[in-house]
């Protein structure tokens, strides 16, 4: 009976006239640290909340998004949309020497536009971009140079 009588005490407000609680006991600073963690990431959940909300929503069906992305370091462009006429591949073939991919290889993502390119100049992707080739065709990819 005394014990549950001291752990009513400890878990109530302090009573007048004794000492207030020691702020640095576990109890106490656990619960702080959760009241901060709690409050801290309340306005980032709430918005992860709105992004999900927004998420949902049915787009229009002409919707269309800009998609750029941006590879520090990571990507050789050179390798990436490459010269694929005759004239521009000899050049390309120059100046990659050895990086170079050869002609051959490019056939099966030969990229043929909409609009044709000055000069009657022909792009192509990457033999691993075989997927983004199909998406091309299809007229839901652009590339930008």
């Amino acid at each position: 009976p005394e014990v549950k009588r001291e752990r009513e005490r400890e878990s109530t407000c302090h009573d007048i006239g004794s000492p207030p609680p020691d702020p640095a006991t576990p109890r106490v600073l656990r619960r702080a640290s959760a009241l901060g963690v709690a409050g801290a990431a309340a306005p980032w959940a709430l918005n992860l909340a709105a992004l999900g909300e927004a998420a949902a929503q049915t787009a229009p069906s002409d919707y269309k998004a800009l998609v750029c992305v941006f590879l520090y370091g990571g990507n050789d462009y050179g390798n990436t949309v490459i010269p694929y006429d005759a004239p521009s591949h000899t050049a390309y073939q120059t100046i990659r020497q050895t990086l170079a991919l050869p002609r051959d290889q490019l056939a099966a993502t030969a990229l043929t536009p909409r609009v044709a390119l000055p000069d009657a100049r022909q792009m192509a992707l990457s033999p691993q971009m075989t997927r983004l080739k199909t998406i091309f065709d299809a007229g839901k990819l652009g590339v930008l140079l």
